[in-house]
């Protein structure tokens, strides 16, 4: 059996260069974003204490605890906040943006952050930061 010349697991469009560029930035971009104290003192949502389990899944996305410090749901003023942090980190192209909610659910905070010719994304419903990132391309208008 021969080998493809192309990884199953290369997403299509990507070359390898740009798959290697991303799994080289990935990991800085995960760690500005876990770096951010949410619940610090100029916070403008104050963060519950919290040591408690993750509460019990519903429908909708199931916040997952990575930090020891408090967890809250997120609020508009936070994609400043994340921008912020991702800029500060090296990433100047980043686009943070607020995604709409359906009624009764909580907002959640898209990141896209340019690395050559693809994007790093995420998404984030809480405080808890992101244990990963995923590929995606530039859109039509030019942005991740």
């Amino acid at each position: 059996m021969t080998c493809p010349s192309r990884s199953p697991y290369l997403p299509a469009g990507v070359t390898p260069e740009e798959y290697a560029a991303a799994k080289d930035t990935s990991p800085r971009v995960l760690q500005a974003l876990t770096a951010i104290d949410f619940c610090g003192p100029t916070d403008p949502v104050a963060c519950p204490s919290d040591t408690a389990p993750p509460p019990t899944c519903v429908s909708g996305p199931c916040p997952r605890r990575t930090l020891t410090r408090g967890l809250r749901r997120l609020v508009s003023g936070d994609v400043a906040v994340i921008r912020t942090a991702l800029v500060r980190a090296g990433f100047p192209g980043t686009e943070v943006k607020l995604l709409d909610a359906p009624a009764g659910l909580s907002p959640a905070i898209r990141y896209a952050v340019p690395v050559g010719s693809i994007c790093l994304v995420g998404i984030m419903f809480t405080t808890d930061p992101p244990r990963a990132n995923d590929l995606s391309g530039f859109g039509p208008d030019g942005h991740c």
